[in-house]
């Protein structure tokens, strides 16, 4: 009988364990000898690491047979059975055993922790992060409890990571008022109505605020009043479609739109250029400007007017000078516009160096100077424009000092304290007792030396100090055609008769029917009506209470109307004149020899500013003729209403020997008695003229005792 093959080859199974015997095989020799050593007999004999007398393979002692043949070998990480049972020192119970001893992948390499649990701080397999006990589920965490990152979507706020809600799988970007999947809130221009929140439509990038029916970029659905013009409608607010009042047929007016977004045509009409309303495109009509001034048109100043044609006419608004205002000047000609105090004037004192000044304009500023002037009122009669100055910190020129004038800082002269700064008399009075200390003096006119000798540019005999000298007997008469005073000069070519009117052609003419008398009232009058003149320009008037210079208007380059005023009996005169825009100014001529000559017979004025009524007092005479000169400052025309007041008490009586008018001054003494039949005297102190006929001219005639140059 032939012996089965698998016999065989168990035999020489059992041959290669070298007579042990194989856990689970019944532990005990084929031959039935068991006093042989086996594994699992429960001593650890010859090739045996362990025997526990089990077979177990989660203790310490593996019961099976490795790959290599041995068996019962100690349990160690990585061959593939998990130990569960410490045996001492240096073993540890192992959480896994994958049959190697590699990190990433299920079980650690030391098998001490299963890897495949989330939050043992280790990154394994499946997760995004794992920072152990700092998982956590809570806002701005890093990482999740899943151990995934915290981020849009998990259905916690993370406001510090820039979400401003978060619904998880409820975040939507087609269901309105839902949180955003990229969890920003709802908002207008998400393309999506949220109606939660107030939308009423949203088109997204198609919102708009110029597009007719389209969503509002405040997602406001298109609707009247939103400045749109939309389907079914003509206009909305000021949005008008193109439209205007030309439109409708109308010539003028101005088209509007209802609050229900039809036309308004209320307001449109056929208007006419000329009928004094601004109509149409209109800038003006007659008198009516619409409030424009030539200042609100960008020009410095002047007086704005109408054109025929309904147009701003701006020829008599003007851009502002650049007056060097406290400069150095020997003529007004070194001030570009304005007025220089001379150094050497016919008073012997002066300035050092001369000082540009100008006039006030009639609002108190300074046109040509600007900033850089303050303007003053001296005496009561004229305003001045000076060189203003900082009483903190000064910087006048030299002879000059920074005074406080009213709280303002003024450069003022009369402060020299050294020749040099006198740079044309080289004299300045240091003397503190002298009536001229700290100004610069000149010496009188020799009249024979052929000689400036008071630096005025006038030598000798032309000079109107010299009238009545021994060596110019005769002053020059001007308008006689005779070099009276011998100096080669005749009438306007001499420097005594070429800055009055009768030379510079600056002298009134008024019509025969302008006349003006005591309770006269005048109204619709306009300077620049029939019989009106735009000749002067300038003029110097005298203080009839002292015979000294008490203003000096220019600038007076708009037309002038002129009335002769007369009386029967002595009156003090009250004018008014009033009702007028613009800046009208006021000055009364005295006639002389004839004339109406605004540079010596000026002896009262007004002078206020502009919209301010002029009102002018004096004393009037009868058998003198009186002319009343309404003039338009820088360029003003305007209408105006004109008022005679007469009252006979409070004048100078010229022939009673008393005081009457309070001013210390009887009779012919007082300067306005001078012309009167009874006291005629010599008016006119340095005009080569002599107007009371007793044989002496100017300064040679007792009458001038005192006046400026003699």
């Amino acid at each position: 009988m032939k012996t089965p093959r698998f016999v065989a080859v168990w035999l020489v199974v059992l041959a290669g364990c070298s007579g042990s015997d194989v856990v689970g095989n019944g532990n005990e020799n084929d031959n039935g000898n068991t006093n042989e050593a086996w594994c699992g007999d429960g001593v650890a004999e010859g090739a045996e690491e362990c025997d526990d007398g089990n077979d177990s393979n989660t203790d310490a002692c593996l019961s099976a047979c490795s790959g290599s043949g041995d068996c019962c070998v100690v349990n160690r990480c990585g061959d593939g059975y998990v130990d569960e049972t410490p045996v001492g020192a240096g073993w540890q119970v192992e959480a896994c055993d994958d049959g190697n001893n590699e990190d990433g992948d299920l079980c650690r390499g030391d098998c001490g922790q299963d890897l495949t649990v989330c939050g043992n701080g280790l990154l394994d397999q499946g997760e995004a992060c794992d920072l152990g006990g700092q998982n956590s589920d809570d806002p701005n965490a890093e990482c999740r409890r899943d151990c995934q990152p915290s981020g849009c979507g998990d259905s916690i706020l993370d406001d510090q990571l820039g979400e401003e809600c978060d619904d998880g799988i409820d975040n939507s970007d087609s269901l309105p008022n839902a949180c955003r999947t990229d969890c920003a809130a709802p908002s207008c221009g998400d393309g999506i109505a949220d109606d939660l929140y107030g939308e009423g439509c949203d088109d997204g990038t198609g919102n708009s605020d110029t597009q007719p029916d389209a969503c509002r970029t405040t997602c406001a659905p298109a609707a009247c009043g939103d400045a749109v013009v939309d389907t079914g409608e003509e206009c909305d607010e000021t949005n008008l479609d193109g439209a205007t009042c030309a439109t409708f047929g109308y010539t003028a007016g101005t088209l509007s739109c209802h609050a229900d977004c039809t036309y308004d045509q209320s307001n449109c009409h056929s208007g006419v250029c000329g009928n004094g309303i601004i109509e149409g495109t209109e800038d003006c009509d007659l008198f009516e400007l619409g409030g424009q001034t030539c200042q609100t048109l960008g020009f410095f100043g002047g007086n704005l007017a109408c054109s025929v044609s309904c147009t701003f006419n701006t020829a008599d608004c003007f851009l502002p000078p650049t007056m060097p205002v406290g400069a150095p000047c020997l003529t007004p000609a070194d001030c570009n516009g304005g007025l220089c105090l001379e150094e050497a004037g016919p008073s012997h004192f002066g300035p050092p160096g001369g000082y540009c000044y100008e006039f006030c304009d009639a609002n108190g500023g300074c046109p040509g100077s600007g900033p850089n002037g303050v303007c003053l009122q001296f005496g009561g009669g004229a305003s001045y424009c000076l060189e203003a100055c900082d009483l903190a910190n000064p910087a006048c020129r030299p002879g000059y000092s920074c005074e406080s004038v009213g709280g303002v800082g003024v450069c003022m002269w009369g402060f020299c304290d050294d020749d040099v700064q006198c740079t044309v008399t080289g004299d300045c009075e240091t003397d503190s007792a002298s009536a001229n200390f700290g100004w610069c003096v000149s010496p009188p006119e020799t009249c024979n030396n052929a000689v400036d000798d008071d630096f005025d540019l006038r030598v000798d005999c032309a000079d109107p100090e010299c009238n009545g000298d021994p060596a110019c007997p005769v002053g020059e008469i001007c308008g006689n055609i005779v070099d009276d005073d011998g100096d080669g000069l005749a009438d306007c070519a001499d420097g005594e008769c070429n800055t009055l009117g009768l030379c510079t052609g600056e002298m009134c003419t008024p019509l025969m029917s302008a006349s003006l008398t005591c309770g006269d009232v005048l109204t619709g009058e306009a300077n620049d009506q029939a019989g009106s003149a735009a000749v002067i320009n300038s003029a110097e008037c005298v203080d009839p209470e002292t015979a000294l210079p008490g203003a000096y208007f220019t600038n007076e380059w708009g037309p002038e109307y002129a009335y002769v005023l007369t009386v029967i009996q002595p009156q003090e005169v009250t004018l008014t004149v009033d009702s007028f825009t613009g800046d009208l100014d006021v000055y009364v001529i005295r006639e002389i020899l004839g004339d109406c000559d605004a540079h010596r017979g000026c002896f009262a004025w007004g002078g206020e500013g502009a919209g301010v009524a002029e009102v002018v007092s004096f004393t009037a005479y009868p058998a003198v003729n009186y002319y009343v000169v309404v003039d338009g400052f820088q360029g003003t025309i305007s209408p105006y209403d004109i008022s005679v007041a007469c009252a006979s008490t409070g004048y100078e009586d010229c022939g009673n020997s008393i005081d009457d008018d309070g001013d210390s001054l009887v009779d012919c003494d007082d300067p306005e008695c001078w012309g009167i039949l009874g006291c005629t005297t010599e008016t006119d102190c340095a005009n080569g003229e002599d107007e009371d006929t007793d044989g002496a001219i100017d300064c040679a005639d007792s009458d001038c005792a005192g006046a400026p140059g003699c």
